[in-house]
């Protein structure tokens, strides 16, 4: 059997898909994309990333044409995608995966360009905590290190710099 070697930041996100596909269905996730459970949700994932881009149907624009029959298939095709399935893909395992994903590494990569402070996080962990257990929620108040650093590495780069897309839904006149 060939070994096939998975680049870190995949490793990463499959990590973070597992934990929350556990959360979400109460079963491990396979590793693979093949896996049709799998494949739904990063449609209906892809669905929703969509949708909600300001300006990505012709009607955001041109609002006349929502009373043209026929117009709104694609809309509606996607509207009626499995409720269910998309509603746990997109706010549970596609947010959930996918954000834990981002967040984890880019607290590998604020630890990669910040090795000063990586040290500090780990002697204080190694002080509080050891190396003979992980830490638990009973010792966060005694790395404030730590939690200095994950907080600074989601300042630096947040998981969503630009959050969503946002519209007015008419026109504002200000000061005139």
């Amino acid at each position: 059997m060939r070994h096939v070697q998975i680049p870190p930041c995949i490793q990463v996100y499959l990590y973070a898909a597992d934990v929350i596909f556990r959360v979400t269905y109460g079963k491990d996730t396979p590793t693979s994309n093949d896996d049709p459970e799998v494949q739904r949700i990063h449609i209906a994932n892809e669905n929703f990333r969509h949708v909600m881009k300001p300006g990505a149907f012709l009607v955001d624009r041109i609002p006349i044409l929502e009373y043209i029959p026929g117009y709104g298939k694609q809309l509606n095709e996607l509207h009626q995608f499995d409720h269910e399935i998309a509603f746990l893909a997109v706010v549970l395992f596609g947010a959930g995966a996918e954000a834990t994903g981002i967040a984890i590494m880019n607290a590998i990569l604020a630890a990669a360009c910040h090795p000063e402070a990586q040290a500090r996080v780990q002697k204080e962990l190694d002080l509080v905590v050891g190396r003979d257990r992980t830490p638990s929620w009973e010792d966060a108040s005694s790395l404030p290190q730590l939690n200095a650093f994950i907080l600074e590495a989601a300042r630096w780069k947040p998981v969503t710099p630009y959050g969503i897309g946002h519209r007015v839904s008419k026109d504002i006149n200000w000061r005139g």
